[in-house]
């Protein structure tokens, strides 16, 4: 038989279970938190590894374009239009009229409206197809009444499209009234080679006399280049060095396995060193310019320099050779102690006067006909256009 007291327990529990949900009931409803996600740490995460957080929608916004900078920017995409609709008409007003238009290559800048323009009507009358192809516009920025824009491009038109090695459209600009215009453009070429002294003695013989003879030369892999019927790659590389007196240049052709094969066309096969001292570039070869050439077929070796006919810049190469070297440039197909390949293949030797200078534009080229191919330092350039060239420095 139940006990009163026992009775009156249960009545207690149950109306106070019945209060609090009434009490529950009354609570105005709050959304059930989401439940956070756990994360497994994949087999070769570090277990203290904390996971990536997931960006939310209110996460913080993309910083804005301020309005100047979308006006700069419009700038120079219309430099870039301009140039390839060969449109002077709208391009030369984005220049201020006193504004300059260098390269880093070169020592003297253009300067004026009217220097600029000529640069282009030239440009333009030689390659009716001209062009810059805009990579794209890395960096902007903006400081009051100045802005500079960064950009990255590549020429096209006759000769193709020319990836000069980090090539750069730097843009310097300021506010005239409402407008932004042009003060400034620099165009930035890094093709560098930094000669070092040298240590090691070189004889002149067409290969590595000894093991250790160019060790001490800086060494640059040499690239495919442009040059008309050369259509393949190959496996080139470009050793320089001085001794005060003179440069010292090595192409180690090892690809080219057939020495002095027959020549294709009106194109040669051998190695040509092109030098621009005064380092004023130029899309075509200027007075200053000069080579050293030797050719595979004949083991004739000489320097040339450009010479004016017609009211055009041209290589006296095969014509005028102004002063025939001997003994200062030699090729073989001995690679007895070639750190590359010890089987046979073209290795060229240039002992050359140093021009004079610290810093001088250069450029080599050597063609293997038996492959078709041209290799060059800087690459995927051409060898009649100097403002493409690289620069020389010596240690």
């Amino acid at each position: 038989m139940v006990s009163r007291n026992m009775l009156v327990a249960v009545v207690v529990v149950i109306v106070l279970v019945a209060g609090g949900a009434f009490y529950v009931l009354q609570q105005p409803s709050k959304p059930t938190p989401t439940p956070i996600p756990t994360m497994t740490p994949s087999p070769t995460a570090s277990p203290t590894t904390s996971p990536t957080p997931t960006a939310t929608p209110t996460s913080s916004p993309t910083p804005r374009v301020s309005p100047e900078e979308q006006a700069v920017r419009k700038v120079v995409q219309a430099y870039f239009d301009n140039i390839n609709s060969h449109a002077l008409a709208d391009y030369l007003p984005l220049f201020t009229k006193d504004a300059e238009f260098g390269w880093s290559y070169s020592e003297t800048p253009l300067k004026g409206i009217t220097a600029i323009e000529k640069l282009h009507k030239d440009w333009f009358a030689e390659d009716p197809n001209a062009g810059l192809r805009l990579l794209n516009i890395s960096k902007v920025t903006v400081s009051g009444d100045t802005a500079e824009a960064r950009t990255f491009c590549t020429l096209t038109g006759k000769y193709r499209d020319i990836a000069f090695t980090y090539r750069s459209d730097n843009l310097y600009l300021v506010k005239e009234g409402d407008a932004w215009k042009i003060a400034k453009m620099m165009a930035v070429y890094y093709s560098e080679i930094l000669a070092p002294s040298s240590t090691n003695a070189v004889t002149v013989d067409g290969k590595w006399t000894t093991p250790d003879e160019w060790k001490d030369a800086v060494e640059v892999p040499m690239e495919q280049s442009f040059g008309g019927t050369h259509i393949n790659n190959g496996t080139a590389y470009l050793r320089v060095k001085h001794d005060g007196s003179n440069l010292y240049v090595l192409v180690d052709y090892v690809s080219d396995t057939t020495p002095s094969s027959p020549p294709i066309g009106y194109w040669w096969e051998g190695v040509t060193v092109y030098f621009d001292p005064e380092r004023n570039g130029g899309w075509k070869p200027q007075s200053d310019d000069y080579l050293y050439n030797i050719g595979a077929q004949t083991g004739e070796q000489y320097k040339a320099k450009v010479e004016a006919s017609g009211g055009k810049w041209n290589w006296p190469a095969q014509t005028d050779k102004s002063e025939i070297i001997q003994k200062s440039i030699v090729f073989s197909s001995d690679a007895t102690n070639d750190p590359y390949t010890t089987a046979k293949h073209t290795i060229y030797e240039f002992k050359i006067p140093l021009p004079g200078k610290t810093e001088v534009g250069f450029f080599v080229g050597a063609a293997d006909h038996g492959a078709k191919s041209y290799m060059s330092w800087p690459g995927k350039t051409w060898d009649l256009i100097p403002q493409a060239w690289g620069v020389l420095k010596l240690k």
